[in-house]
């Protein structure tokens, strides 16, 4: 009847209509403006866990691996991470210290190489850093301190920060505060940049998988993906490509609790 088929011409223009506004909606949220997320804010809402250690196989050691620690300190208000990098000659430490509330990193200690071949002790609050700088190969410590404009910085790897921001959605956009050193030698507070471009059910070579959120991360110095979940160990791979033929690939071997 020709009734019949102007009503299904109706209903398959509405369909239509439908499913363009449908798609012009996802690519609004795709294309949005980022949201910036500063330490403390309330959208952090970090995961509870038990003190564990993780093996990490990666490209970027000289011996192919490093063991990461993680510890919940002062009665959970503070997480305690520390990597283990083992050398040729000696066993590289590093280690920071977040307030595990607003996710600033209030005090680090390790190898910096931004301009030369130094250790980096640095203590941060909300407002600036004091840092002390202390050349490996022998020579006076340097000290200079700033202000951190964007609330102090995060440490957006191999801490639960990250996950403490999932779940998102796939496209959603946010900026994080970091720091960054500058050409003369001090360290400016600026913003990365970061998406959750899908979800991805990982199993690695090691055994362990996870039902991940995957992240992109953008600063000026490299581009990184993230695999991430809201179970320890947190973060299960972790891809940076910092320009050329400099890729690095970090992925967990094993992971423990400790006693």
């Amino acid at each position: 009847m020709p009734g019949n088929h102007l009503m299904n011409a109706v209903k398959t223009m509405n369909c239509l209509a439908v499913s363009m506004a449908l798609m012009a909606c996802a690519g609004a949220a795709r294309s949005a403006e980022p949201i910036d997320i500063l330490p403390g804010d309330e959208r952090f809402k970090a995961p509870a866990y038990e003190d564990f250690e993780v093996r990490y196989g990666s490209t970027f050691s000289k011996n192919g691996e490093f063991t990461l620690q993680v510890r919940n300190v002062a009665g959970g208000t503070k997480t305690h991470v520390m990597d283990i990098i083992p050398g040729e000659n000696a066993v590289v430490v590093a280690f920071r210290m977040i307030d595990s509330a607003s996710q600033r990193v209030e005090f680090s200690a390790g190898p910096y190489f931004a301009w030369g071949q130094e250790f980096v002790v640095n203590q941060a609050s909300n407002e600036g850093y004091d840092a002390v700088r202390i050349p490996i190969g022998g020579g006076e410590p340097a000290r200079m301190t700033g202000e951190l404009p964007l609330g102090g910085s995060i440490a957006d790897t191999f801490s639960p920060t990250l996950a403490s921001l999932m779940p998102m959605q796939t496209g959603a956009k946010f900026r994080l505060p970091i720091v960054e050193p500058r050409k003369d030698e001090t360290f400016a507070n600026v913003f990365a940049n970061f998406e959750v471009v899908g979800r991805e059910e990982l199993i690695l070579k090691s055994g362990l998988r996870c039902e991940c959120w995957v992240i992109e991360g953008t600063t000026s110095a490299m581009t990184s993906r993230y695999w991430v979940s809201r179970e320890a160990p947190f973060f299960y791979r972790w891809h940076r490509d910092i320009g050329g033929q400099r890729e690095f690939i970090s992925e967990a071997l094993g992971f423990r609790l400790l006693q």
